[in-house]
């Protein structure tokens, strides 16, 4: 099965007649401005709304799969939805049946930095802090698809760029499927693919440098190019640059031969 995720004319709220699908074991950036449908589209894949709708995961339709059955499919990460049930990470664990000697939970509690506030209070955390735990939590479950709304508005970039890469690495390493939504373009370089979408409405997809050359329609919609990426284009109207350069270092070295 290629695609994991097929969207054919969903009418749902803002959207009419959208069309989506996410490949199999891939890792997907979805993009466009506030209020334009990316975290209804989450919380719809999360099967929070109506489930009769034309959406199938894994080829089955949402309807199709029971409560118990879904939560083994797909985990959801939206930072304000905090749902603990210990009162701390530790306890947290045990509830859920992690074994925290475990070789892979180990692993996860070391990448997220978090072995250190194992016996924090929740209460006592900050925002980062909470968030990192309740990643952990949805990864030690091992959903095949995870999805992950706007941390950008939650956390600094730098630790968002972290987060990422370590989420990277282990969708590469267990072969799920994660899907991230962000403002942020400057996030999803690194991603498989990229979807833009708007009111609704899907504009423009494709892998992430590519898409974001398209940057008269996406200053159109309120989305800002990353900096680099926006010179590159410039500088290839000019015919100074031959292709996109993302790192200052980079483009001082292609500008200066």
């Amino acid at each position: 099965m290629k695609n994991i995720i097929i969207i054919k004319n969903l009418n749902y709220k803002m959207f009419n007649n959208f069309n989506l699908l996410i490949e199999k074991n891939s890792f997907i950036a979805l993009s466009g401005p506030n209020n334009c449908g990316k975290t209804t589209l989450m919380r719809i894949l999360n099967g929070e709304k109506e489930r009769n709708i034309p959406i199938e995961i894994l080829g089955k339709g949402l309807n199709d799969y029971k409560l118990g059955q879904y939560g083994s499919i797909i985990q959801s990460l939206f930072p304000l939805d905090v749902n603990f049930q210990g009162t701390n990470l530790e306890e947290e664990l045990k509830v859920h049946k992690i074994n925290i000697l475990d070789e892979e939970t180990n692993y996860i509690l070391k990448s997220l930095n978090l072995k250190k506030i194992l016996k924090n209070k929740f209460m006592e955390m900050s925002t980062r802090e909470i968030i990192l735990c309740q990643l952990s939590l949805i990864l030690l479950k091992r959903p095949k698809i995870i999805l992950i709304d706007e941390l950008s508005s939650y956390m600094d970039y730098k630790d968002v760029i972290k987060i990422i890469k370590f989420l990277k690495e282990y969708q590469r390493k267990r072969n799920i499927t994660i899907i991230y939504t962000t403002v942020n373009l400057e996030e999803t370089i690194d991603f498989d693919y990229l979807y833009i979408i708007n009111n609704g409405q899907l504009l423009i997809e494709g892998k992430p440098l590519e898409v974001l050359k398209n940057d008269n329609l996406l200053n159109r919609i309120g989305l800002k190019i990353p900096f680099m990426i926006d010179l590159s284009v410039k500088l290839k109207d000019y015919e100074l640059l031959s292709d996109i350069e993302i790192t200052p270092e980079g483009m001082v070295d292609r500008l200066w031969k």
